[in-house]
């Protein structure tokens, strides 16, 4: 037995779960782009809450969804990912995953702004 779950053994997905793959592989790519840009790519991806209380730079909400502040961070994401977004994918459909995914982190950021936090946000850490 295992302590890390790198499935769920309670329910097999009846299909194929491309967007749990689809969004493991982009929070991948950005993680790669982040480890390559450094500061001026975390800088300009991530939510600055001042800039978004000015009107700028709302895509940042999205992009900092897929944003990770360091390997840890991204593995443990990444196997609960994948682990049980199989599942919520095919009980819920490829569509309403995707928007539960979107929604549920815009849900996160607005409530971390909300809070009142005046740091730079990547993912769930702040800079």
């Amino acid at each position: 037995m295992t302590m890390i779950p790198l499935t769920d053994t309670s329910r097999r997905p009846l299909r194929y779960p491309a967007m749990t793959t689809a969004i493991i592989l982009i929070n991948a790519l950005v993680f790669l782009l982040e480890l390559m840009g450094g500061e001026s790519f975390v800088r300009q991806w991530s939510v600055i809450p001042a800039d978004l209380v000015a009107g700028k730079g709302w895509v940042t909400i999205f992009s900092a969804m897929f944003m990770h502040g360091g390997w840890m961070h991204i593995i443990g994401n990444m196997i609960f990912l994948h682990a049980f977004g199989p599942e919520v994918e095919d009980a819920m459909g490829r569509l309403r995953f995707l928007t539960f995914y979107l929604l549920s982190g815009i849900a996160a950021r607005t409530t971390r702004l909300k809070v009142g936090t005046s740091a730079l946000a990547v993912g769930s850490r702040q800079w």
